[in-house]
């Protein structure tokens, strides 16, 4: 299963397989209006039921939306002044919930870097710039400071 199928939203829970079998099947006894208390599947999985029988359990929005929700068509955000060591949140918390809504997107990403050892120009050819390329991307822009001497 690709780690973008997965939502990491409240409410949303990621199951074992013998899990999710027996909470269907609690769900299938449930629909033929078999009365049953609360049972517990696995260690730590409890189904509620209602009086009448059925499953006591949400059913999650497919796109994690309410329906009433407002839904925007365009969206475009500036965020700024991201650490670097973020950069796993901003891929987890940012572009895979909007590519899970949109699909296949293009963003633009901005690059302010200074340093006081500076970047060799062998890792920005052969690495940064190589890297572009690579996975499709243009360099629209691009700015270099040489170190005094």
């Amino acid at each position: 299963m690709p780690l973008a199928a997965v939502l990491f939203e409240q409410g949303v829970y990621l199951v074992s397989r013998e899990q999710c079998e027996a909470l269907q099947t609690q769900m299938v006894t449930a629909e033929e209006g078999v009365e049953r208390p609360e049972a517990e599947v696995g260690a730590d999985v409890v189904i509620p039921t209602t009086v009448e029988g059925e499953v006591g359990i949400p059913t999650p929005e497919i796109s994690g939306v309410a329906p009433t929700e407002q839904r925007f068509k365009h969206v475009r955000l500036i965020v700024a002044d991201i650490p670097a060591s973020k950069i796993a949140d901003v891929n987890r918390g940012i572009l895979m919930p909007i590519s899970r809504a949109v699909g296949e997107f293009e963003f633009t990403l901005e690059i302010d870097a200074s340093s006081a050892g500076g970047i060799s120009q062998t890792a920005l050819e052969n690495q940064i710039k190589e890297t572009i390329r690579q996975i499709g991307a243009t360099l629209r822009d691009e700015t270099l400071e040489q170190e005094e001497s």
